[in-house]
């Protein structure tokens, strides 16, 4: 841009609500990024505070310069800048330290913090110098902006600095921090003492306070990022001196009144930072900071009871990193540390989550009763860094693996005064509504140490004496559906640990009563839950769970009706998913409800993708189970499928995994191959153009497809795309993908080997090519050498043909080639049937003996393949045993764990010459031909013993 004026112009135009005048003004931003002294003019727009510019024209500015020198300050970045325009910014921007507007000061503070990252110290040497000046002249009771700017520009360049990770930055981000220490911690110390007298004594004013305090918080966190990479002396130094500090930060905290809110806040913000220190400290194993262990646990403790006692009095946060400090020091890998924490302490500390911290708080309650799906969200991830009771629960499994055989008595303990307390029936009054309360605590403990507790208590047992009795005692009380709930979560807590034998019926009736809909909601959804728990086991029985079936199913169908979000939804799903996979066939008798419920979850889902991976996992686990009665489900089915594979629908990102797995479910377990499962056989066009990764479920439903349809399915119009798409897809895949290109293409041979060679006779002429020149001996090389048996062996005048052509005059060179590689590669097929199909392959080549002088000196080695097969296709009294003995008529078995798709594979494979025609038959069939070509058996006796090694001459003669 010429000047200036015109770059505010276009910039007060992008920043417009005139979507008319933002457009061309972006764009205009964009064209002259690459331009010379654009973002210096930026910059000089973005400094010019005195110019009466809008701020939001100076944000704008700034934001742009921000995202240019990410973009274009690297010497080898796009477009880098230039030195010269590089060298005018960095003297120019330091003056952005007398920014007042705190927004536009942060992103100068960014921008200073990046150029430092290429920068400093090779090209800007004295910055930090600049800074550490400014910062020790500066004065704490002082409300300038500048010195806030100055803090925040150098908090920003060490913590930029601290993420570079080579060795050398390293090195240079450790002397930064030696260098910088001295001055910083001296500063620290200073407005510390300012703050604490100024909290003390209640004087100075409010904005004075709120400055000082902002100051100190920029200054503890510049600490924060340097004293990692201090030397360990210097470290804990720093260490000693913060806690002393944090315990009189403490101390004012929790004795002053404070009338200011804001400078309460800020004072919470200090001790979130200090509690982050100690965090980042015992991160890193260190000796000489472990002498400091027994002092931190006991401030952590205390500050832990007291918030117990009164919630006001700290963050919940600084709570929450104070308990991942004990867990850090007392875990069970940090060897000497362990050693420095009392027993006393840690026992105190087990007793004091259990009654504090694991009982529900009266927030809780309320959340229960304003939005009990919300209240019963699943937490998942590290939410125990971050939320309190999480980290209470992780704290107390920490301090029992450190000590079970010293915390388990204490558990069993306090549950045995629970069990004599819970026996009176207080349960109408306030006070029964705290022993409920702590009741429910002390069973979230016992499920939380279920692994400690395995050979100390007997829950069967508990569950029948107590448990079960007390929750029906206790259903129709207020508090009630507190136990009950806990007592289902601890069921599924415990399935895990120890499941159960002789109270298995007992469970199952109490869990899926607890799904009645007259219940509250946080009952049913716990009960499901514990549900898939129980059957998810190995020494589940159908026949005793079989009473309970259609009760079960009704239960979960209501209570999928009844749930309101979609992540409660999608959880009953899941579960109801996974019922319906262990009734099997039996999922029969609630297919019905099914049908009604699941089309109309996935019409109401559209913007829920999660949930509609839950309908397609619980679709497919129903077609498993239906068979083919699912075909009764083919027009919902098919259009569900269609909208999860289709790869021009946003959708299918989230769907498509699941939906490949329902097409192969349906097409496995479907009789006919219908017109509408052939109009959905097009997105397999567009997938198979899509990524790698699916590649193996694509193929895998190509393979149903073309079992399905037969020869018809091949020679007609799909055959041609097919083989279109196949030589697209071959052209830069890796050798497993070829493999399964390869694998299909062998079995679409044996469906319809009248048709394939001219279909697919490019990629089988390719093939053919790789057998003879490809020296390696891969599984790929083999899969290709048996495609080529197969087709040989299946058609042999479309082999001749192909073979001509790829090889031209040179084919009887190329027969006794291949003889050859059937010969030296016949080890590398590992299956029996397929190395048959290579020996009678050898042998169809002698079909050409007459006319084929490179096949009569083969004679030898198809001889020596055939004998090697020979021994390993015959039994002891010489029997084949790949053949089927069965009346190829007759219909297969039908197996419980058998779909449609593998009988269909089965009847083809047996219907194979393999299978139904002994070697030694084929042997002798080629061999008499020969006897004609020579003459009779007597000279051809002659001629195999000129040209046969005797021991194979004599071994196939035992075998004939």
């Amino acid at each position: 841009m010429d000047n200036l004026e015109q770059l505010v112009t276009t910039l007060r135009s992008a920043a417009s609500q005139q979507s008319a005048d933002i457009k061309p003004a972006v764009q205009a931003l964009t064209d002259n990024e690459d331009k010379f002294g654009f973002h210096f003019a930026l910059l000089k727009v973005a400094l010019s505070s005195g110019l009466n510019l809008e701020t939001h024209v100076r944000w704008l500015a700034v934001l742009y310069l921000k995202n240019g020198i990410e973009r274009h300050w690297r010497m080898h970045g796009p477009s880098p800048l230039t030195e010269e325009e590089k060298n005018s910014i960095r003297n120019e921007i330091l003056s952005s330290f007398d920014e007042e507007v705190n927004q536009i000061a942060l992103q100068f503070a960014v921008i200073v913090s990046k150029i430092a990252r290429y920068d400093y110290p090779k090209n800007w040497p004295h910055l930090l110098h600049i800074l550490l000046t400014a910062i020790e002249s500066m004065q704490v009771l002082s409300t300038k902006q500048r010195d806030n700017t100055v803090l925040l520009t150098f908090r920003y360049v060490v913590k930029e600095l601290s993420t570079k990770r080579l060795p050398n930055d390293r090195k240079l981000f450790s002397q930064i921090s030696c260098s910088s220490y001295p001055c910083i911690i001296a500063t620290f110390d200073r407005f510390h003492k300012t703050v604490v007298e100024m909290l003390s004594s209640s004087t100075g004013d409010s904005n004075t306070l709120l400055h000082a305090i902002e100051k100190l918080l920029h200054i503890l966190k510049s600490l924060k990022c340097i004293s990692p990479a201090l030397d360990s002396t210097t470290n804990c130094n720093f260490i000693n001196e913060v806690l002393t500090m944090l315990k009189t930060f403490l101390g004012l905290t929790t004795s002053h009144s404070f009338k200011d809110q804001l400078v309460l806040d800020k004072c919470h913000k200090v001790l979130l930072v200090y509690s982050k220190i100690l965090l980042d400290t015992f991160v890193v194993e260190d000796n000489k900071v472990a002498n400091f262990v027994p002092e931190i646990v006991n401030m952590c403790k205390q500050c832990i009871f007291l918030f117990a006692e009164n919630r006001a009095l700290f963050p919940e946060r600084f709570v929450v990193n104070c308990m991942n400090v004990i867990k850090l020091l007392v875990g069970p890998n940090e060897g000497q540390k362990d050693c420095s924490v009392s027993m006393d302490d840690m026992q105190d500390l087990l007793k004091g989550l259990v009654f504090s911290f694991l009982p529900l708080t009266a927030a809780d309650l309320e959340n229960w009763e304003e939005d009990v799906e919300e209240f019963c969200s699943e937490e998942i991830g590290e939410t125990w860094k971050y939320n309190l009771r999480p980290s209470a629960e992780v704290l107390f499994l920490t301090l029992l693996h450190r000590s079970p055989e010293r915390f388990v008595p204490v558990i069993l303990a306090t549950l045995d005064t629970v069990n004599q307390n819970s026996q009176k029936d207080v349960l109408q009054d306030h006070q029964g509504v705290n022993s409920v309360l702590l009741n429910d605590a002390v069973f979230a403990a016992v499920g939380l140490a279920a692994n400690e507790l395995f050979d100390e208590l007997d829950f069967e047992m508990w569950f029948l004496t107590y448990l079960s009795p007390y929750v029906q005692k206790c259903v129709t009380t207020p508090c009630g559906k507190i136990l009950h709930r806990r007592v289902l979560w601890l069921i599924e807590q415990w399935m895990g640990v120890k499941p159960p034998n002789e109270a298995r019926t007992a469970m199952y009736d109490f869990i899926i009563s607890s799904m009645d809909s007259n219940l509250n909601m946080a009952v049913r959804l716990a009960a499901s839950s514990a549900l898939r728990q129980i059957l998810d086991d190995f020494e589940f029985d159908l026949d005793t769970f079989a009473p309970f079936q259609e009760k079960c199913t009704d239960s979960l169908y209501k209570l999928l009706q009844d749930s309101q979000t979609g992540d409660s939804k999608m959880r009953v799903l899941h579960v109801l998913s996974f019922v319906i996979e262990r009734l099997g066939s039996r999922v029969v008798s609630c297919a019905h409800k099914l049908a009604e419920i699941l089309p109309a979850i996935w019409q109401v889902s559209e913007a829920h993708n999660m949930l509609r991976c839950a309908v397609l996992t619980t679709l497919t686990n129903v077609v498993v189970g239906l068979k083919e009665q699912s075909v009764s489900f083919h027009p919902f089915l098919i259009n569900v499928i269609h909208t999860s594979t289709d790869t021009t629908s946003p959708a299918h990102i989230y769907l498509l995994a699941d939906g490949l797995d329902l097409w192969i479910t349906v097409l496995q377990n479907t009789t006919d191959l219908t017109d509408s499962l052939m109009q959905l056989f097009n997105n397999i066009y567009g997938l198979f153009e899509f990524s790698s990764e699916s590649v193996r479920a694509c193929i895998e439903i190509v393979e149903s497809y073309v079992v399905l349809g037969g020869c018809s399915f091949i020679s007609g119009i799909h055959g041609q795309k097919l083989s279109a798409a196949i030589l697209s897809l071959v052209t830069d895949v890796r050798d497993e993908c070829l493999l399964l290109v390869t694998r299909l293409l062998e079995l679409t041979l044996q469906v319809a080997p009248a048709v394939v060679p001219e279909i697919f006779q490019q990629y089988v002429r390719d093939n053919i090519q790789h057998v003879l020149t490809d020296e390696t001996t891969t599984i790929l090389s083999t899969a290709r050498m048996v495609l080529i048996a197969r087709l040989a062996l299946l058609n042999p005048p479309a082999f001749w043909n192909l073979l001509q052509r790829q090889t031209g005059q040179q084919i009887g060179n190329a027969l006794m080639a291949l003889t050859k590689i059937f010969n030296d590669r016949i080890d590398c097929v590992i299956e029996t049937e397929p190395r048959k199909a290579v020996a009678m392959a050898s042998l169809s080549i002698l079909d050409q003996y007459a006319e084929s002088e490179p096949v009569r000196h083969s004679l030898p080695q198809i001889m020596c393949l055939c004998v090697q097969v020979l021994h390993d296709v015959c039994d002891e009294s010489g029997s084949d045993t790949v053949l089927v003995t069965s009346n190829p008529e007759a219909p297969l078995v039908f197996n419980e764990w058998d779909n449609f798709h593998f009988m269909r594979v089965r009847t083809l494979l047996n219907a194979g010459p393999t299978h139904t025609v002994s070697l030694q038959t084929f042997v002798k069939q080629k061999l008499e031909i020969l006897s004609d070509i020579h003459g009779g058996a007597d000279n051809l006796q002659t001629m195999l013993t000129a040209v046969v090694d005797a021991q194979v001459l004599q071994e196939l003669q035992n075998f004939l």
